[in-house]
């Protein structure tokens, strides 16, 4: 797998948060501009940006949350450890007690698992 491809992977990863509050305030402006057809026609470029944004971030944090789902629990602290909090690489190794060797396989490994899933396994 290509650096580049890793490094979206892992942004995608630590983003994940965050695309779930952009889809659910996505999602609500849509809501409302649907409710009112005189907003609808008059932003109908904007609307389709926040269609073709929400269908991203959908496909992207429901690949996230099944695969985190699907994994032991030892890569799914992993996943939480170096993606969703604020600790170094080396303190994660730590509290996982495990090689820093194993530690970057694992994160390749959650990496091509979440690449195979959006379609980007390069």
């Amino acid at each position: 797998m290509r650096k580049e491809t890793i490094r979206y992977l892992n942004a995608e990863y630590r983003n994940y948060q965050r695309s779930l509050k952009e889809l659910q305030e996505l999602t609500d402006r849509l809501a409302l501009a649907q409710r009112y057809p005189a907003y609808k026609a008059d932003y109908r470029k904007q609307l389709t940006y926040y269609t073709n944004r929400i269908e991203g971030l959908t496909k992207v944090t429901k690949a996230i949350k099944e695969i985190y789902d699907s994994l032991p629990a030892d890569e799914q602290k992993l996943i939480r450890l170096k993606f969703w909090q604020s600790t170094t690489d080396t303190q994660s190794i730590t509290e996982l007690h495990i090689s820093r060797a194993a530690f970057y396989q694992r994160i390749r490994k959650v990496c091509r698992l979440l690449g195979r899933k959006l379609g980007t396994d390069l």
